[in-house]
């Protein structure tokens, strides 16, 4: 199958394009490198207007957004080669982690159908929301660091939780209203971000609905306590948490609170997010969900 490979060669703190210098061996095809935020949206968009079959995203969550951004709603699929610090959505297909597992994959692997998320004209493939996660990926990325490793991401939460307080919110989940004190609420396509949280573990890519995770009114003692427990998805039995599933969720709010998406902020409440019900291809493992 031709493929281009797009290669973000900042990802990983340039881990992504030492990954694409070992994998030329394994992967056939033209080697494309970005060169600006949203370049490998616009790569991806043309070459599913040229009729290339296969898009690989080399790179990290972020390059991997872009490119599905350029993707969406095409025939053409998208493949990854995770060379990032967090590769979400690669952990969320079971794609392999390793780059040179997931370069042999390529050839190997079967079409999978999945849904995306959207909100403000942006897709998302893993987690979008609004409250303590946007205002951290926003202190850590106005940084210039950009929200990856989990290092980076614990290392903002600390910063953050000095002057962060839950804050009241409406939430309309397929019209039910819910209002709250929140901390946190997350919109999930698929259960992980910030490198390993499972933050939404009930999140399914192909279900046509999001998984919702609403951390409510808790403590900065709470919150402290309660994070090692999102790694493996257990803060969802705390009594201050609550979740939802929803195809479609309106957040509003009195404080134009930040609203991030895969890690990138991409606008502020009041915000619609809605599912785009299978609208992109993916190559995943045998044994993953497939289509011929």
């Amino acid at each position: 199958m031709e493929a281009l490979y797009v290669v973000n060669p900042v990802a990983g703190r340039g881990r992504a394009l030492k990954v694409s210098r070992m994998i030329q061996d394994i992967c056939k095809g033209r080697y494309v490198f970005t060169e600006a935020p949203m370049h490998a949206s616009e790569i991806a968009r043309l070459a599913a207007k040229e009729g290339i079959p296969l898009v690989v995203a080399v790179g990290g969550d972020g390059t991997v957004h872009e490119v599905a951004n350029g993707l969406a709603g095409t025939g053409t699929a998208l493949g990854v080669i995770p060379a990032g610090k967090g590769n979400d959505f690669a952990r969320s297909l079971g794609i392999p982690l390793s780059p040179a597992r997931a370069a042999e994959l390529i050839s190997t692997g079967f079409l999978r159908v999945i849904d995306l998320g959207m909100v403000g004209g942006r897709y998302f493939l893993n987690v979008s929301g609004v409250g303590f996660d946007a205002e951290v990926a926003q202190e850590v990325n106005s940084s210039g660091r950009k929200l990856g490793g989990p290092l980076t991401y614990i290392l903002g939460v600390l910063k953050m939780l000095r002057r962060y307080d839950p804050v009241p919110v409406e939430i309309v989940l397929d019209g039910v209203v819910v209002r709250e004190r929140i901390l946190v609420v997350a919109i999930g396509n698929t259960p992980y971000y910030a490198a390993g949280m499972k933050m939404v573990p009930h999140a399914r890519p192909d279900d046509g609905k999001f998984g919702i995770c609403v951390a409510g009114n808790l403590t900065k003692a709470e919150t402290l306590a309660m994070l090692p427990l999102v790694y493996s998805g257990r803060h969802i039995s705390h009594n201050k948490v609550s979740t939802y599933s929803a195809a479609r969720v309106e957040l509003r709010s009195d404080i134009a609170l930040a609203i991030q998406a895969d890690g990138e902020i991409v606008g502020r409440l009041p915000a619609v997010f809605t599912v785009a019900t299978g609208c992109l291809r993916v190559i995943v493992p045998k044994g993953e969900p497939s289509v011929s």
